[in-house]
């Protein structure tokens, strides 16, 4: 899917022109009751205070603000995103698999709080259609997508053996990243393994001028090479202050 690296308010024009075209064009939407009006993304969107960042510096490649997901809404809140609910293929009798799949489908669709909302809007657009943005803010990779829209069949044991995998395909990949970002090569044992290595991507992210979600061991090692200084675990075990976000009450 044709696409740009772009930044959230470290590019202040790529950011201004998604906003708008996110925004209400009638101005006297504005101006009706808020349960009324129709909601949009918008609604959604919040910003993290950056003063209490750990690194305040602008996430590469996020063009959108992110937004909330629904398992974050009060029941009174999804109501208002949910959008009217999807036809039934027929009005008798059960439905089978593929018109309760087609249902789901359509349901998250008009659903803008839904968590494949973005997904299925992407599918649906294909790979010469308008952008899509992810719950982050990143536009989203329509290959990528369109190969995880696939039917796929699995039985239980090839779902605990690519299960099995993943784990161990992750523990590899995390070894190898601490080895070449911290001094010592070992990660801290701080309990915190998660937490541990969204610090390091979002340090090399931002480094690299990548998105997160693109960092991999050998952007590790491609930052290593690039001469930036290597981490130690005082720098990654400092305090963590909780960042408030912005935004406000949907009611």
């Amino acid at each position: 899917m044709p696409g740009h690296q772009k930044r959230d308010e470290g590019n202040a024009t790529n950011l201004k022109q998604a906003r708008e075209e996110n925004e209400p064009k009638d101005q006297s939407s504005l101006n009706e009751p808020q349960v009324s009006r129709k909601r949009t993304r918008k609604d959604l969107e919040f910003e993290w205070d950056r003063s209490q960042l750990r690194d305040p510096r602008p996430t590469p490649e996020r063009v959108l603000l992110p937004r909330r997901p629904e398992n974050e809404l009060t029941e009174e809140e999804k109501d208002l995103f949910k959008g009217p609910p999807p036809k039934r293929p027929r009005a008798k009798g059960c439905l089978n698999a593929y018109e309760k799949d087609q249902m789901f489908r359509e349901g998250a669709k008009r659903n803008i709080a839904h968590s494949f909302h973005e997904l299925y809007i992407c599918f649906d657009e294909g790979p010469k259609g308008s952008p899509t943005y992810d719950e982050g803010g990143f536009q989203l990779d329509y290959r990528t997508v369109a190969n995880w829209m696939k039917p796929q069949s699995y039985n239980k044991q090839a779902m605990v053996n690519g299960i099995d995998r993943a784990l161990k395909r992750a523990e590899e990949e995390k070894s190898r990243m601490a080895a070449a970002f911290f001094e010592g090569g070992q990660a801290p044992e701080d309990g915190g393994w998660l937490g541990t290595f969204d610090l390091l991507k979002d340090k090399v992210s931002k480094d690299l001028d990548i998105a997160w979600h693109k960092v991999t061991p050998a952007k590790v090692e491609e930052w290593v090479k690039k001469e930036f200084p290597k981490k130690i675990h005082a720098i990654m075990l400092r305090p963590l202050s909780r960042p408030r976000r912005g935004g406000g009450s949907f009611l």
